[in-house]
């Protein structure tokens, strides 16, 4: 918008730029980490365009070798005696993940194809036009797995690692129609949950919060106010928006982006007040429950054996969870120095975790990858880092924010509507990759050039909504699935099969009765 010689002003309600992106640097001020997001991937053009503007440098997230899978079940013994059973397991990052026969394979593709065509059909812009738009948001993604898969492991995988590991959430907090648009404007099943050639590739060098930090400089002195959240929005002058923050200051302004998510228009006094339709929009906008732990070791001997650092963990079905750490993925830096591993922990594994001290939480995550790969050197650890973003107001959770059931087809059309002279930004608005940083940016430009089209200085409406280039140092490439996922045959296919047999066996039957009684 400078380019455009229009006058900005940023509201930053933190003492710090970056939202929900934090880079903490220790030691010597050479060793940093990411807290907040951090992941970027090809397709996501707008992060990555920014990141050449500004001359960063991302790194691969290492995905060379095995994957560890940990999946816990039980089987009833005498006078109802619960016997657990573990299934440890690992496997190649080109591979599906190993839930036991022939079967449960079948029934694993039959959903991701399922998912994909589904997602096919929601339109990335306006998910709540779909041709089943209201039938599918009347239903929870639990409802539709359970419906949907014929096994129990595949449905165990779908409803407690693959939406936890995508949004934070338990599969019966999100509306079908919701989190299957989320799954599409990501990419579809594929991209959304990989490294390699998905949205967790890649890394920037020396943190995230560099984007926000460098585009602040170059906005210049006084363009950015810290520490001012924004406390009421008044449009009772129709000439221009007032805008008061907490300390007490008080600005005006021609228009307004709200670049925060939903449910934080709530902590805002709107006068008049905000529309219907975007206020309960706002109420019915949880964010995810997270926290981020990294343990640190003073060797990378997990790759030693073989295995990446990436992990996934079931143990749901116990009730409490034994293991916080739903997925985790190598955090060592691109030089091999502080070796480390980062653990997600989401949903019921944060809620279970949320009141214990950084050591204890140290030390279940350590003994979950303990049993996951047998290596019991996980139980020293140097050091742990947490970041719990459900305590932080001005977010209140990540990755992003989420809708229940019959959400999104009754009141999504006003997520993007403009109120007078607010306009609306924030991954949530975005139809690509929202929920991640490629979100955050893509929304912000779309904002912009809304109202560069009101000011006449984009003269066709289109261009509000233009694509973004393709990224020339990770140009975009399709996303393939294993080969043999195009030659599995359905369930249809195989009961038809077990139908023609169970014919073809009574025929024979038949004529081998008459042929005897004869």
């Amino acid at each position: 918008m400078r380019a455009h010689q229009l006058d900005v002003l940023v509201l930053e309600a933190r003492d710090r730029v970056g939202g929900r992106t934090l880079t903490k640097t220790l030691g010597d001020g050479k060793f940093w980490v990411d807290l907040g997001g951090s992941y970027v991937g090809p397709t996501q053009d707008c992060v990555l365009n920014l990141i050449d503007e500004l001359k960063l440098e991302t790194y691969l997230v290492d995905d060379t070798k095995d994957i560890g899978y940990l999946k816990s079940s039980f089987k009833l013994r005498q006078g109802n005696q619960v016997s657990w059973v573990e299934r440890r397991a690992r496997f190649k990052p080109d591979k599906d993940p190993p839930f036991g026969n022939i079967f449960h394979w079948i029934d694993y593709v039959h959903l991701v194809k399922l998912i994909d065509a589904y997602g096919a059909q929601i339109p990335s812009e306006s998910p709540w036009l779909a041709p089943k738009a209201e039938e599918w948001d009347s239903k929870s993604f639990k409802q539709f797995v359970d419906e949907s898969a014929w096994t129990r492991r595949v449905r165990d995988y779908f409803n407690h690692i693959f939406v936890t590991i995508d949004i934070c959430c338990d599969a019966n907090e999100v509306s079908m129609l919701w989190f299957l648009w989320y799954v599409k404007q990501c990419g579809g099943y594929g991209r959304a949950i990989s490294t390699t050639n998905g949205g967790q590739e890649r890394k920037i060098l020396n943190g995230s919060q560099q984007l926000s930090e460098r585009l602040s400089q170059l906005l210049g002195e006084g363009a950015v106010l810290l520490n001012k959240p924004v406390f009421k929005l008044d449009q009772t002058d129709k000439a221009f928006a007032l805008v008061t923050t907490t300390d007490g200051s008080k600005f005006k302004a021609k228009y307004v982006i709200c670049a925060i998510s939903p449910h934080l228009l709530l902590k805002i006094h709107h006068e008049p007040a905000l529309p219907r339709e975007k206020n309960l929009l706002a109420q019915r906008s949880p964010m995810g429950q997270v926290a981020k732990v990294i343990l640190y070791y003073k060797r990378a001997f997990w790759k030693e054996h073989g295995f990446s650092g990436c992990f996934l963990i079931d143990s749901y079905s116990r009730g409490r969870s034994l293991d916080p750490v739903i997925l985790s993925l190598d955090e060592t830096k691109p030089d091999g120095s502080h070796p480390a591993i980062i653990g997600f922990v989401g949903a019921r594994g944060w809620f279970e975790m949320r009141n214990l001290p950084e050591s204890e939480v140290g030390c279940r995550v350590a003994e979950s990858y303990a049993r996951v790969t047998g290596l019991r050197e996980f139980l020293n650890f140097e050091r742990v880092e947490r970041a719990d973003w459900t305590g932080e107001q001005y977010s209140g959770g990540c990755y992003t924010s989420t809708h229940p059931v019959n959400t999104l087809f009754k009141y999504g059309a006003s997520l993007r509507e403009p109120f007078g002279r607010i306009h609306y930004a924030g991954t949530e608005t975005a139809t690509k990759w929202s929920g991640y940083m490629d979100g955050a940016i893509s929304a912000g430009k779309r904002a912009a050039r809304e109202l560069l089209y009101l000011e006449q200085r984009l003269t066709n409406a289109d261009d509000v909504w233009r694509e973004e280039p393709a990224s020339k140092s990770v140009p975009p490439r399709p996303f393939e699935y294993p080969v043999w996922h195009e030659y599995a045959p359905s369930w249809k296919c195989l009961l038809g099969l077990a139908h023609s047999l169970l014919a073809a066996g009574l025929l024979t039957f038949v004529v081998y009765r008459r042929l005897a009684i004869r």
